[in-house]
């Protein structure tokens, strides 16, 4: 692997890594010393495994992720194609049932325990996150070739999505308030695509510098975030004084059917308003805002004008 690669790949391994060896040592502590800032130790289990058995595994498992993470770090990994490809299916496939079951413990709270034991669930995430990364080390993926990351344009999006719903909601099956459970969600998932955009950037010489992030993330606040707020508002004020219930939404729909129809409302709207805004000239006089970057990253794909 190339010195560049091995050190970002290294940094991701070790921080997975260190989460799990978190669980572990949180698990032990609430079996042998228990904390009352930690959840109970039957929040740990996720089966009925033994836990001498279950502690021995762990830490098996955790000397193999030390193991590999090291040698990432030093660039001493072989580049074996065949063992990449088996570790990216693997991952995809235990990712998928990771998230499955945080879904299913967030729409059915009183499933079996292996459903609701959500801190086992997280950190089968960890295991199948560190899985993909190291697929990616053995295929030998070198940022800014897009040749060799086809596969993401099929895999990231829809992992991105998934990852967002489960989390969202865990925060809310915890009872954690809807703006907060919200915002940590977009904040988590606006993370995870500056860190995907770092690995994998369409181009090199589009890394932007300290300025361009200091005035788009300005641009955001006052234009994305503070102008919205006031005009829902004015909207909500306005609304609040003829209705308070939509009679043309489906309210005694499940909150998933609601959620799908939303998106599918929301991006058929906006996929004729922009349509509209690249035929009609004075739509696209107020629209060409957005295209006018020249140095293209995820920060000021967010510059729209105003209007």
């Amino acid at each position: 692997m190339n010195g560049r690669n091995s050190s970002w790949y290294a940094t991701v391994l070790w921080f997975l890594t260190a989460l799990f060896s978190l669980r572990v040592a949180g698990q032990a502590s609430q079996r042998w010393f228990p904390l009352a800032a930690l959840p109970p130790f039957e929040n740990f289990q996720g089966s009925n495994l033994p836990y001498a058995v279950l502690l021995g595994v762990q830490l098996v498992i955790l000397l193999l992720m030390t193991s590999a993470a090291w040698r990432v770090g030093k660039g001493v990994l072989a580049r074996r194609p065949m063992a990449a490809k088996f570790l990216h299916g693997f991952a995809a496939v235990y990712f998928s049932g990771s998230v499955l079951r945080i879904l299913a413990s967030a729409l059915y709270p009183n499933a079996l325990p292996w459903f609701t034991a959500w801190i086992p669930a997280f950190f089968h995430l960890v295991l199948a996150s560190f899985v993909w990364t190291m697929a990616l080390c053995y295929a030998e993926k070198a940022p800014g070739h897009r040749e060799d990351t086809q596969w993401s344009h099929y895999v990231i999006y829809p992992f991105s999505v998934s990852c967002a719903f489960a989390l969202f909601a865990v925060l809310r099956a915890h009872v954690v308030a809807l703006s907060i459970a919200l915002y940590v969600t977009i904040i988590a998932n606006a993370v995870w695509i500056l860190i995907l955009e770092r690995w994998f950037p369409e181009r090199e010489d589009w890394h932007p510098n300290r300025g361009h992030v200091q005035a788009d993330a300005l641009y955001i606040a006052l234009v994305q975030v503070a102008l919205p707020k006031l005009l829902t508002m004015g909207v909500v004020l306005f609304l609040a004084s003829h209705t308070h219930r939509p009679a043309f939404w489906p309210h005694d729909w499940h909150w998933a059917a609601q959620t799908l129809l939303m998106i599918l409302v929301v991006d058929l709207m906006r996929y004729w308003v922009h349509r509209a805004c690249h035929h009609f000239p004075a739509l696209w006089r107020l629209h060409e805002v957005h295209h006018s970057p020249r140095l293209l990253y995820s920060m000021n794909t967010s510059r729209f004008h105003p209007i």
